[in-house]
């Protein structure tokens, strides 16, 4: 039996739906996991490290809006909200990888680092989840519609 074309569309429509709700949400999570560590971390004795201290706390208050940001934007601003929050959250990933193996402002992480694994585990996540999201949303939206297309050779 075949089916028609208006059939398979809502169907469609309703699973890009419920995957971008998924994604926003798991996205968001990621984001508030990652705030709390980093103000859990600050509350147990980062705060006293010179710079590194203060930075965890921005960390984590800019977590906590992004993930909000995440779930309450408009779906044609979703994209760029979740290709932001991916930016953020790699920098952070970024951050703590420098602190590990180089140093960052004068401070080096170590290994035994309490939740570091949890850490890596979730700020990579975050990284990858709402990365997806982003690209999801803006392909979705037809955020790009206005990049000229290239179709093949152009004619003359």
């Amino acid at each position: 039996m075949a089916t028609s074309d208006t059939a398979v569309r809502p169907a469609t429509a309703r699973g890009n739906f419920l995957l971008t709700v998924g994604l926003r949400v798991v996205g968001a999570a990621l984001l508030l996991g990652m705030a709390w560590i980093h103000y859990h971390l600050w509350g147990i004795g980062y705060n006293t490290v010179s710079l590194i201290g203060p930075l965890f706390l921005v960390n984590a208050i800019v977590g906590v809006v992004l993930a909000i940001a995440v779930c309450a934007v408009p779906g044609r601003m979703l994209g760029i909200m979740a290709t932001l929050s991916s930016l953020f959250t790699l920098g952070t990933l970024a951050a703590l990888l420098v602190s590990m193996f180089w140093g960052l402002f004068g401070f080096k992480e170590t290994t035994a680092a309490p939740l570091l694994k949890t850490t890596l585990v979730v700020e990579a996540a975050g990284v990858i989840i709402l990365a997806i999201l982003g690209v999801l949303a803006a392909r979705g939206d037809g955020m790009w519609k206005w990049l000229p297309t290239t179709t093949g050779p152009a004619r003359v």
